[in-house]
């Protein structure tokens, strides 16, 4: 007789083989291959087993009314360890069955079904930006080729358009957030007294130090930042965060340091932005060549 009462849940193991993958679940067994979903539970089988050479096939052989075995399913694998302990967890799943006792046919049980597919992840806005930028240059030199009567300057001068505007938009947009920083610093910037809590060397080599503070709401925070108090021998240290991002914090230091930052921010927006807008002058002007 059979016991379908004796059915375990199995074990949630995974095989892969070649184009293969077969999992097992509370369902039996789900056969994905070739873009089809087989399942075959625990009902259908009749027995289920390594084989092969080392061991590292599994068989899947289903039930048959004859009792000499219907349909088999075999996946290779290259790990025999992992076949044998797939083989294990489905055997103890299946069926108490009596040696005697009629089969049915396991075709019957087994259902196919296209392979579910999780939705697309829509692309994020910097791949998007990526990918319009491509497409803008791709048509951009179609263009020239398509329209301009002599196409040398014009390609050439699209050719290397890119090569100062690129990496002068990267430097740009880090000096822009950094300056966007120190502006919502300075227009929100709520300062507090910081214990220095504590001083150890980083894994780069320079000095970690650790700060603990009360923020205008009487929370407890810490902040961790390789900037030293100022004055360096005090145990304190003047943190500002800005009130709106409150991870955004800067540890109070000299003057000079400020003035520093501001000339080495305004330099950097001079010379990036230079190199940007010859850039743009030399795609504008690949665009206009053709027309003139």
């Amino acid at each position: 007789m059979t016991d379908e009462s004796a059915i375990a849940v199995p074990p949630a193991l995974v095989l892969r083989g070649w184009g293969t993958r077969v999992q097992l679940d509370p369902q039996g067994v789900l056969l994905d291959r070739r873009g089809t979903r087989t399942t075959i539970p625990p009902a259908a089988v009749e027995r289920v087993r390594s084989a092969g050479p080392g061991g590292r096939t599994l068989r899947i052989v289903l039930t048959s009314p004859s009792g000499d075995g219907g349909r088999t399913y075999a996946v290779r694998c290259r790990s025999a360890t992992a076949v044998r302990a797939f083989a294990a967890g489905f055997e103890a799943a299946l069926p108490v069955r009596d040696r005697e006792a009629r089969r049915i046919d396991g075709r019957s049980l087994v259902r196919t079904a296209p392979v579910p597919t999780a939705g697309r992840r829509p692309l994020s806005r910097t791949a998007r930006i990526r990918w319009a930028s491509v497409a803008l240059y791709v048509t951009g030199l179609v263009y020239i080729i398509a329209v301009a009567r002599d196409p040398a300057l014009p390609v050439f001068l699209w050719a290397i358009a890119p090569l100062p505007l690129l990496p002068s938009l990267i430097c740009l947009k880090a000096i822009g957030g950094y300056a966007r920083e120190c502006w919502g610093l300075w227009a929100r910037g709520v300062t507090v007294v910081a214990d220095l809590a504590d001083t150890r060397l980083g894994t780069q080599g320079s000095m970690r130090y650790t700060y603990r503070y009360r923020d205008a709401h009487g929370v407890q925070r810490t902040h961790a930042a390789n900037d030293a108090p100022w004055p360096t021998d005090s145990k304190t240290a003047e943190l500002t965060y800005d009130a709106a991002h409150p991870n955004r914090i800067r540890v109070r230091k000299a003057r000079r340091h400020a003035v520093m930052l501001g000339a080495f921010v305004s330099l950097g927006l001079t010379v990036f932005g230079g190199l940007a807008l010859l850039g743009v002058c030399c795609a504008a002007f690949a665009l206009v060549d053709p027309l003139l």
